[in-house]
């Protein structure tokens, strides 16, 4: 009973604090459909931390260049922008299951779009999507089975946030498909 009291609690604090923050959203902003005859390009240094499966472990940095391709976006009534995002990432992997030790690196180059919905001065949000290929090198497979192949066909898809903390500079968290991925970027 004690536990059900406790989590009450926190799903009454968590719903008011949710309420108050929607109602604080200018959303005067998101529905700008002033021209924004440019946005500015974007490049984003991000950490990954992977979370596929429990015996997966993926570690890695990132590193994104957006450049605007559609500054007024798809929908008219909409403050919003498409980016074509183009970069890369340098990882760590090991699986590990049973008595199977797998561990590799990898970079992988992608490219994707971006769209971005800019909802007050100081916060946007995102879905991306990108395809690449992941270069694998250093592979130890201590399972006695075949080496596969770690070089291969990689992809993504992620919604995110980023936070304006000033007028150069910005916070990006990302949830993708593989990974959690926080950030640090500027706006060129």
């Amino acid at each position: 009973m004690k536990r059900l009291s406790i989590s009450l609690l926190f799903a009454f604090i968590a719903s008011i604090y949710t309420n108050s923050a929607i109602a604080a959203v200018d959303w005067s902003r998101l529905k700008n459909t002033a021209r924004h005859d440019s946005r500015r390009h974007t490049l984003d240094f991000s950490l990954l931390f992977g979370y596929l499966f429990g015996s997966y472990k993926h570690l890695g940095v990132a590193s994104w260049y957006g450049l605007p391709i559609l500054p007024d976006g798809l929908i008219d009534e909409v403050n919003d922008a498409l980016f074509l995002e183009a970069g890369g990432a340098f990882e760590y992997f090991n699986f590990t299951f049973a008595a199977c030790d797998e561990k590799w690196w990898r970079i992988t180059p992608m490219a994707g779009v971006r769209y971005q919905f800019y909802l007050t001065h100081d916060w946007s949000a995102f879905a991306t999507t990108k395809v690449g290929w992941g270069i694998g090198f250093n592979h130890k497979a201590d399972c006695g089975l075949t080496k596969a192949s770690v070089s291969n066909f990689a992809w993504d898809a992620s919604i995110g946030a980023y936070w304006h903390f000033s007028e150069n500079w910005h916070m990006r968290l990302e949830f993708g498909a593989y990974s959690l991925s926080p950030g640090i970027g500027f706006q060129l």
